[in-house]
């Protein structure tokens, strides 16, 4: 799949990195989140036009494929069947991985793990997008 091969993304879609590199990531210990991740890619690209070039169409189409067979993965999880628990599920990622990194951050304690974890965070809030309106929780610590 093109979340395993690590094929490159095209110029057009660069806009796509953060989730597909957080896709990545968690694709070996949270196929939910590597999903909506994997989602967040595919509306974005789509988006901004960025299936209107060979390179970006058959990236696009590629990452729908891989979509696809994570959709059959998880076909019995409440979090990819439901809008509502997926929301909730990425929410709760996202904070826990926030509070972690700000209470880290609060106690002195730098380094990577907490900046990765706060930019972590920042990517899964946005993806929280593809699900409408986002909680006030979630706009506070997104900021």
């Amino acid at each position: 799949g093109i979340l395993t091969n690590k094929m490159s993304i095209p110029p057009e879609l660069k806009s796509l990195q953060p989730f597909i590199r957080t896709a990545r990531d968690f694709q070996s210990r949270d196929l939910v989140i590597s999903y909506y991740c994997s989602l967040s890619a595919i509306q974005e690209g789509l988006r901004t036009g960025g299936n209107k070039l060979p390179a970006g169409k058959a990236f696009l189409l590629s990452l729908m494929d891989n979509l696809e067979a994570l959709k059959k993965q998880l076909a019995g999880n409440e979090a990819i069947t439901s809008d509502i628990l997926g929301q909730s599920y990425v929410e709760d990622k996202a904070l826990k991985l926030f509070q972690y990194a700000d209470a880290e951050d609060r106690a002195a304690r730098f380094g990577m793990n907490v900046v990765k974890s706060f930019y972590t965070a920042s990517i899964l809030f946005d993806v929280l997008k593809q699900f409408g309106e986002v909680s006030p929780e979630v706009c506070m610590n997104s900021m």
